[in-house]
């Protein structure tokens, strides 16, 4: 359920150029390499990617249903952050990482995991290793942020997953992101009594309920995506915030045109006034 208050290619990672399924951004155009190919519509790619990332995760985690990841999938096209709240955080997390896994391939450097402090209890000096981590993960993120940002990586899409962080140390980090790239895709395992404190933080996320009981173990043969689906990932997310944008424009004026005729009728209201009692 979803409620939204809203260069180089190693191991099998899916790093590097694409040729077909071109996605328009606003840092710079790019140009097809092999003009006799035909780019797939934007409908039929995008279930040609859905029906990719449901084959994928369901091969490692067949409880992970059609549904839900349907509707992670447009909560992270469409949301500048996602809230998983999971029985286990295990469980969300391992939802995330197939995800970014489907797309980008696996050990893939475009996929990160920013995880918690728990580690901290145990060293006496809880306070001063927390700040640390905090700033070491703060420092990632603006490498990540930075690498995204570059010329020379449009068309590749990263994925950040946060797990174990309250919605203060939450928001130090995804802070970073913002202005948004549309090349980032932010998402994190919240637990269930932190939810209300992270969506009143983060008003615009989308929140994700995991019902799932457990994990299987599954031994899956992992097999390199194609690199067109990160183009193909990036274009639906561009396209989604688009209409976002023109929605809330819509929205802008319809807004103005009620104030406008709310105007005229106080002041035609006032003159019918005058007209009586001269």
């Amino acid at each position: 359920m979803i409620i939204e208050h809203t260069h180089e290619t190693s191991g099998n990672d899916a790093a590097g150029w694409a040729e077909v399924g071109l996605v328009k951004l606003s840092l710079a155009s790019l140009r097809a390499t092999a003009p006799t190919v035909r780019p797939q519509s934007h409908t039929t790619a995008e279930h040609s990617l859905l029906d990719h990332l449901v084959e994928y995760i369901q091969a490692a985690q067949p409880l992970f249903s059609r549904t839900l990841l349907v509707d992670y999938y447009r909560a992270l096209r469409s949301a500048p952050l996602v809230l998983i709240s999971a029985m286990q955080a295990s469980i969300g997390l391992e939802l995330a990482r197939l995800f970014a896994e489907a797309i980008v391939g696996a050990d893939s450097c475009q996929s990160s995991l920013i995880g918690g402090t728990e580690w901290h209890d145990a060293t006496g000096e809880h306070g001063y290793y927390r700040s640390l981590h905090q700033r070491f993960s703060t420092m990632r993120c603006h490498g990540i942020a930075g690498e995204a940002a570059e010329a020379a990586n449009i068309g590749k899409a990263y994925f950040v997953q946060f797990v174990g962080l309250s919605p203060e140390e939450l928001a130090a980090q995804v802070d970073v992101f913002i202005p948004d790239l549309s090349s980032v895709a932010l998402s994190a395992v919240v637990a269930p009594q932190q939810i209300g404190a992270a969506l009143a933080r983060f008003p615009q996320a989308a929140l994700l309920e995991v019902r799932v009981p457990t994990l299987l173990q599954q031994t899956v043969t992992v097999t390199p995506p194609p690199v067109g689906y990160q183009r193909i990932w990036l274009r639906a997310v561009a396209q989604s915030k688009q209409q976002k944008h023109c929605h809330s424009e819509r929205s802008e004026e319809s807004q103005r045109r009620q104030r406008i005729c709310f105007e005229m009728s106080r002041y035609a209201r006032y003159d019918n006034v005058e007209q009586r009692f001269p």
